[in-house]
């Protein structure tokens, strides 16, 4: 079996309250857990996401060989992966998470996660957003 990969296009922007400052620590130059605005809101998404997939293949890429497959029942992760953006707006990988911050407004997500994993459409009609994942092809890097 192989492991399947899927990005999520509705996520999240967060920004610092100042900009980057090399060699600052004070945590007005760092990014904030502060929630800025949806993913495809945001005025640069068209450009960015496509940008995002790609490093998110290249590091897929990587660990492919290294990650166990449990086939005896669905199963999932749930990463989270923190983008830096440059000046020139070449997104960069900051960390990734094994357990990324839910909140309430995240349950459409959570639902067509288990929707995925579940192989069934079982995500509450009364939900009106229509979260979107997106697999990750191989050699999309």
């Amino acid at each position: 079996h192989e492991i399947e990969f899927f990005t999520y296009q509705e996520g999240w922007l967060t920004r610092a309250q100042r900009p980057w400052e090399s060699g600052s620590l004070e945590w007005q130059h760092n990014v904030s857990r502060d929630r800025y605005c949806r993913l495809t809101a945001w005025e640069h998404y068209d450009e960015m996401y496509p940008k995002f997939r790609v490093q998110i293949a290249r590091v897929v890429e990587r660990v492919q060989g290294k990650l166990v497959v449990k086939v005896e029942r669905p199963s999932f992760e749930l990463f989270g992966v923190d983008f830096i953006n440059d000046v020139d707006r070449h997104p960069w990988i900051a960390e990734i998470n094994r357990s990324p911050r839910q909140l309430e407004e995240d349950k459409p997500m959570l639902h067509a996660l288990l929707d995925l994993v579940l192989q069934e459409r079982k995500t509450p009609q009364t939900m009106t957003a229509t979260p979107v994942w997106e697999r990750l092809r191989p050699g999309e890097a």
